[in-house]
């Protein structure tokens, strides 16, 4: 018995050591990566794009909307202050007021450079926890009470380590200053709220695009401007039959308008919390410009509708 406990006990030993191993030899090899990324951003950007259709994307001539979006983040985008305000989580929010929208922002219940600083006494039972600089980085809280605050304390910490700019080479991320900060809990009745994102092109919401069980890797569902459907949905993202359309559908599109006005294109994300709108974030490069989770056609259409001939001259 004494042999087998000990066996038992040494083989634990041995896979918490290769699983340490592992962990080291991956963060080793993502700054590795990163640091390429960071001496040639577009060169990484039109990786991800190859890697996600097996081509070269056409950069001196762009057509579909991967191309053009790309195009604009490394000849346009890059060094716009605007750009780097809006697509800071929390910066935004100043934009957002400046246009007379504060009222569709989230409670916020402080902000802090480093996971040390908070406060977690004086946070409310439910809140999420938010990186303001990329994509993903959120806890949602239920219960302060079951809270494992060393293991919220230690993801934030990894999180405000990358620059999501040497991610993929989205290099309009590379001026925000990486903060944590915390918002109210948005509670619709789901384990998240749903997200409605209206892609705008050239200040005219066009796509309606609804997201749901983003807790299980997320589903989508795509309308018109007129809450027709679009099937551009691929593989394991389709969202399936179109729900009835939102009573705030209009009132989501004229918000839209107004923040999206100054942008070639912008994603503008809302939560409806039982009728009350609420803006989630803005996006100008989603999925890194190598969108894989939309067909060719709509591809296509979106690349119409986003023009950049004006910029290419």
């Amino acid at each position: 018995m004494a042999n087998w406990k000990q066996t038992l006990k040494k083989n634990k030993q041995i896979a918490k050591f290769a699983k340490k191993r592992l962990e080291l030899r991956n963060e080793r090899e993502k700054k590795k990566r990163m640091a390429r990324v960071k001496a040639d951003p577009l060169k990484a950007n039109r990786a991800l794009f190859v890697r996600h259709f097996g081509r070269e994307p056409d950069l001196d001539n762009p057509k579909d909307f991967n191309e053009k979006s790309m195009w604009l983040v490394h000849n346009l985008y890059a060094n716009d202050p605007t750009i780097t305000r809006c697509v800071d989580k929390y910066e935004m929010r100043g934009y957002l007021q400046e246009q007379g929208l504060g009222h569709l922002l989230p409670k916020v219940y402080g902000v802090w450079d480093k996971p040390s600083q908070i406060d977690w006494d004086a946070l409310p039972d439910e809140f999420v926890l938010k990186c303001n600089h990329g994509c993903g980085c959120n806890i949602f809280c239920h219960d302060k009470a079951t809270l494992d605050r060393k293991a919220a304390a230690k993801q934030l910490g990894k999180w405000l380590k990358i620059n999501f700019a040497y991610y993929y080479g989205e290099i309009n991320y590379e001026h925000v200053k990486p903060r944590i900060f915390c918002e109210e809990f948005l509670d619709d009745g789901n384990v998240q709220p749903t997200d409605y994102k209206l892609l705008c092109f050239h200040g005219e919401p066009r796509v309606f695009m609804l997201c749901t069980d983003r807790e299980k890797g997320a589903k989508f569902t795509f309308t018109d401007e007129n809450y027709n459907r679009l099937m551009w949905e691929t593989g394991y993202h389709a969202g399936g039959q179109l729900p009835p359309k939102p009573e705030s559908f209009e009132e989501m599109k004229r918000y839209a308008r107004e923040i999206s006005k100054p942008f070639p294109f912008v994603r503008v994300d809302f939560y409806d919390i039982h009728g009350k709108l609420y803006v989630g974030e803005m996006t100008f490069s989603p999925l890194g410009s190598a969108i894989d989770y939309i067909i060719d056609d709509g591809l296509r259409q979106m690349g119409e509708w986003l023009d950049i001939s004006a910029y290419l001259k």
